[in-house]
């Protein structure tokens, strides 16, 4: 009875206070999204059907490799990111240089450049540095068979077995890993997309601070104490915190991700499949809420919600994608450090490609640190930690 005494009064408080809470959950995310998604969408690429960049080719080696590598870079599949332009006015320049045929079985190292001009995105350049990348690993890897095949095939002419070789090389077609790369540079974020993803964190990290601070004043007014007189032990007044908090949690995320969705901005995906994401995530949340309040006391708890929140919101894109607009190396660096990636990565997956199989991995993810983070504070409560805060 506890327990739905708890859920009863965390429903009639967010029933009490709903107004207030579409303002701050729905409406005012939107305006600050659309505000600054604006303000910074020359920095997205847009989802078109036509190639999205263009690359001029200087072929210092001038081999059989080399020519399969401009091929493959003019095959149909690769053509839809990107044009080859023979006239030399380019996003990107592509040098090839001498020995690169003979570097794929591993006779010297000869390390292909890309080169950007003023205005050419870094994201895209590293793009195309990926898909060479995975063109010679694909090569060298075919090279390499074939020639042990020749090897044991002696009876063959060495015409026929060159032959034979040059055939399966020519027939190189995109692997899984060079769709899926193609796949996500096709469907990029617009930006509303990337900041509705960016800001969820920033909608968390204000209701675990406001959960803490309901902690804090609970604790001061002797609420707790005064619940515990009674048969309920603390192991049942934890798991009624964790349940009305969870239960706020998803109202909240549900009339953020909401509104982004009915307005057609971002979270345009399937509906299960993003409840799915909410329903898991919230878990996670509301636990972190209550290890942050188990273990450490209201001034370090707001403190490190506030460091991760301020931390991932700078260098992980508040202003956009850092390679977008600086070429300061720590910068970058400190852009590649994922606070938030338990929270973001479902929904990003989920936004850029829509399929149970691309979120399936960060949910199980977060389940499982959800379930090690409550057997940790269930422990910590058994045994009374943080009582005498």
């Amino acid at each position: 009875m506890t327990v739905l005494a708890y859920v009863r009064l965390a429903l009639k408080s967010i029933i009490k206070e709903l107004p207030a809470f579409v303002i701050g959950f729905a409406i005012f995310p939107i305006f600050i999204g659309l505000s600054i998604g604006f303000a910074q969408k020359n920095m997205f690429s847009p989802k078109i059907n036509e190639p999205l960049f263009t690359i001029s080719v200087m072929d210092e080696d001038n081999s059989w490799e080399s020519q399969e590598l401009i091929a493959f870079l003019q095959s149909e599949q690769v053509s839809q990111i990107l044009t080859v332009d023979v006239h030399g006015d380019a996003d990107y320049v592509l040098s090839i240089p001498d020995g690169y045929g003979l570097s794929l079985v591993g006779a010297g190292e000869a390390t292909i450049k890309v080169e950007l001009s003023k205005d050419a995105s870094r994201r895209l350049g590293n793009t195309l540095a990926s898909i060479v990348e995975m063109f010679n690993t694909e090569f060298s890897r075919g090279l390499v068979r074939e020639q042990k095949i020749a090897k044991l095939q002696e009876e063959l002419q060495v015409t026929e077995v060159g032959e034979r070789i040059r055939d399966n090389l020519t027939k190189i077609t995109p692997t899984a890993a060079l769709q899926t790369k193609i796949h996500r540079v096709k469907k990029s974020f617009t930006s509303t997309e990337y900041y509705s993803i960016k800001f969820l964190l920033f909608v968390f990290s204000m209701l675990l601070l406001a959960m803490i601070n309901a902690e804090e004043l609970e604790k001061k007014m002797g609420i707790a104490d005064r619940v515990l007189s009674t048969p309920v032990t603390r192991i049942m007044l934890f798991n009624s915190s964790f349940l009305s908090g969870y239960i706020q949690i998803l109202v909240c995320t549900f009339l953020y991700v909401g509104a982004y969705k009915v307005t057609g901005l971002s979270f345009s995906g399937s509906i299960p499949l993003l409840i799915l994401i909410v329903l898991v995530q919230g878990l996670l949340v509301a636990i972190i809420s209550l290890v942050l309040v188990t273990f450490f006391e209201k001034k370090v708890a707001s403190l490190l919600v506030q460091v991760v929140l301020y931390f991932t919101l700078i260098f992980g894109g508040l202003v956009g994608p850092l390679d977008e607009w600086t070429g300061i190396s720590i910068f970058r660096l400190l852009g590649k450090v994922k606070l938030d990636f338990l929270i973001s990565e479902p929904y990003h997956n989920y936004v850029l490609d829509n399929s149970f199989g691309s979120v399936m991995g960060p949910l199980l993810l977060s389940f499982a640190v959800t379930v090690v983070l409550y057997g940790l504070a269930i422990t910590a409560v058994k045994l009374g930690v943080g009582e005498k805060r």
